[in-house]
């Protein structure tokens, strides 16, 4: 008995070897697998953010571009890429799978790096340098050399949509969350690996961005090329290791079902008992019904055709035209977190400026450091590091002041005697070991286990919408302190004769408004990540993490936008964005965003009442 007892546990119940027979654990799946799956990951951090951060500064000069112009199409490129991983993620749940999904995709974004590679020292498919003596008469990129440059860009935008909407949940599928052994492993693996994500972004905006203006940008793209295609050997070099698990299809059919149902039986009469609405869940996992959103009630109603299929032999209702109460409130539950998701979306708006403007700013200014000389690109170290500091302060000051002043010591209870956490594997965070079953099960999307971290941190710390309203709050001040930075740096620039450059100004002026920025996302970002995670219903984790994934994109089209408008609403005489920044009003710029981003903060409170308040009534 005992042996049949292990030889059941040598095997994974719900994953398969390449082959298709029961996965063992013996020889497959673990820390090995694992690190051979995000080293897909980490690559494309690394690359995408090396050239990402930098890319305007290429735009402006090397291909000529108008400042407001380069700024736009870094905004757009980056929204669509992170809309993107939206698709992939549908892609990889209901057809293709996550294996070959990052199989697929990390090959297109190495075609996408190597494109650019070629880009940058091919001279044909760029214009001519500019005349030193004549810096006004530059020739702008014609249409053929752009047309080459936005396929490589969205080559590879396409790759990292596809990457980014696969990895992290291939990962969690090497480990086995019903053996204790290693549900552990798992903890302690994607904590470290989270960690040296965050060094490998800060490697990206100083070693390769040097590379990049210092050295040449083919040897950058170049390098970054070299990079992925060596995380694709890895990652093959790994697929007779791996657990795969079977598609679990989109919950985003889900909805679409849960809304054409309601549309075909709109003109059925909603009863206010239940008796007439279907249920097939059990006890333990049913929603109960709800009095907001009624209309959608009416996709649960039972119709004659519905009562047919329901007493018949197999009764298998359509879902296009029935289902049940838990399907249609899991449904609700998400109608009821897009307001808050909405009045998110302008921080993303806000970090766009940090990776464009900000860094065609800095540019234009003064960055050495005895005789270094610091690329414009790099100041986002700033950024990132300010992410992780305000993390750490949080974890390390805060959260024990908090916790003293509650009058509690000691490490964090688990949630619900499910969470704990290892207050001594991170130089930045409070990193988390699973010790046993997790109350939030890792969700189709590849959610990482830093969200436990996050959801462990509210506890005894603010709540996840605290964490979103202080990062708005921040975000305005952030704004606020570029667009006085920019007025100094302007004044500057008017009292300079326009031949001298840089300008005779520290670019480390502008420092404030990148830590910041940094800050702000600290902030944000996990509060968002915490909100979307846990405030939405078990069965739709995919759809409430691609709506996180979405803000940034329409952060950025958002961006974009205000640029066209901004440069249509103050002409050309008066252009606040022309293509020398030195001749406009970006200050203004700054100003205005900060003025959206202090109307939007009370959007978000009075969204978030309202919330707490529909929570309140609706969740037990």
């Amino acid at each position: 008995m005992e042996i049949e007892e292990k030889g059941e546990n040598m095997f994974v119940s719900d994953a398969v070897d390449h082959k298709g027979a029961p996965a063992n654990k013996s020889t497959t799946g673990g820390w090995l697998s694992a690190a051979s799956i995000l080293t897909v990951e980490l690559f494309e951090r690394l690359s995408t953010m090396a050239i990402a951060v930098n890319l305007v500064t290429y735009l402006d000069g090397t291909m000529h571009l108008p400042s407001a112009t380069s700024s736009n199409i870094v905004s757009t490129w980056a929204g669509i890429s992170f809309l993107l991983s939206v698709f992939g993620a549908i892609l990889a749940d209901s057809f293709l799978g996550r294996y070959w999904t990052i199989a697929i995709f990390s090959n297109v974004h190495v075609m996408g790096t190597c494109l650019l590679a070629v880009l940058s020292v091919l001279p044909n498919l760029r214009p001519p340098k500019c005349n030193p003596s004549l810096p006004g008469d530059c020739i702008v990129a014609n249409d053929l050399q752009l047309g080459v440059f936005y396929v490589a860009l969205y080559t590879m935008g396409v790759g990292m949509g596809g990457i980014k909407c696969s990895v992290s949940g291939f990962g969690t599928d090497q480990f086995d969350q019903k053996d204790e052994k290693e549900k552990t492993q798992m903890g302690y693996f994607f904590n470290r690996f989270y960690f040296f994500i965050s060094i490998g972004t800060l490697l990206a905006v100083t070693v390769f961005i040097y590379i990049q203006d210092k050295v040449a940008r083919v040897w950058g793209y170049g390098s970054c090329t070299a990079l992925m295609f060596f995380s694709v050997v890895v990652f093959l070099s790994g697929t007779k290791r791996y657990r795969y698990k079977g598609c679990p299809g989109s919950p985003v059919l889900q909805v679409m079902q849960v809304v054409v149902a309601a549309i075909r039986k709109r003109k059925i009469q909603l009863l206010s008992n239940n008796e007439q609405l279907y249920e097939n869940q059990t006890d333990e996992s049913r929603i109960k019904r709800t009095r907001d959103f009624r209309c959608l009630d009416k996709a649960a109603i039972l119709d004659n055709v519905d009562n047919a299929m329901t007493e018949a032999e197999n009764p298998k209702p359509n879902p296009w035209r029935l289902c049940s109460v838990t399907k249609v409130e899991e449904v609700k539950m998400m109608i009821r977190i897009l307001p808050i998701f909405a009045t998110t979306i302008m921080f993303w708006t806000v970090h766009a400026q940090m990776i464009t403007f900000s860094v065609q700013q800095a540019a234009t200014m003064n960055r050495s450091i005895g005789s270094f000389q610091v690329p414009a690109g790099s100041l986002n170290a700033f950024f990132i590091g300010a992410i992780l500091l305000t993390l750490g302060i949080y974890d390390r000051v805060i959260i024990p002041l908090w916790r003293k002043k509650k009058g509690t010591h000691g490490n964090i209870n688990t949630i619900n005697n499910s969470i704990s956490v290892n207050r001594s594997d991170s130089l930045f965070f409070s990193l988390v070991s699973l010790q046993t079953q997790p109350k939030y099960e890792i969700d189709n999307f590849g959610t990482s286990v830093i969200f436990n971290y996050i959801i462990s941190q509210t506890i005894s710390g603010l709540t996840s919408l605290q964490k979103m309203g202080l990062g708005l709050l921040i975000s305005i001040f952030s704004m606020g302190v570029a667009a006085i930075m920019e007025a100094r740096r302007l004044k500057v620039a008017k009292s300079t004769s326009s031949m001298v450059f840089p300008l005779p100004v520290s670019a480390f002026i502008l420092v404030p408004q990148f830590v910041l920025a940094g800050a702000a996302e600290g902030f944000v970002y996990t509060g968002q990540l915490d909100f979307f995670l846990t405030e939405s219903p078990k069965g739709m984790k995919a759809i409430s993490t691609s709506l996180f994934l979405t803000t940034i994109s329409f952060g950025y089209f958002v961006s974009s936008a205000l640029v066209t408008i901004v440069r249509k609403l103050s002409g050309s005489r008066h252009n606040w964005l022309p293509p020398n920044l030195n001749n406009g009003r970006l200050d203004l710029f700054y100003g205005v965003i900060a003025l959206i981003c202090a109307i939007n903060l009370g959007l978000y409170i009075l969204c978030a009442k309202w919330f707490k308040k529909k929570k309140a009534q609706t969740l037990n």
